[in-house]
């Protein structure tokens, strides 16, 4: 028998989702839309949060990409 490579991934799992990243980066647009629509008065107060917010994730970011198991694999 020979195992043909299936051109899309298969789900290894009942419940997992193939290409979820793009499905949940929609939805996720959907809800930020949704709430900056109804919270406009607090879009002041929200804007604020959601900037340090914004910063925080891409400072994890460099120092995971820079963290020891870089050279590790060197």
């Amino acid at each position: 028998m020979k195992f043909k490579l299936p051109e899309k991934r298969a789900a290894l799992y009942d419940d997992e989702v193939v290409d979820d990243v793009k499905t949940l980066r929609k939805k996720r647009k959907l809800e930020e839309g949704e709430k900056t629509d109804s919270g406009t008065a607090e879009s002041e107060s929200s804007s604020d949060s959601s900037d340090s917010d914004e910063e925080a994730p891409n400072i994890i970011l460099l120092s995971l990409s820079s963290s020891e198991s870089d050279s590790d694999s060197d």
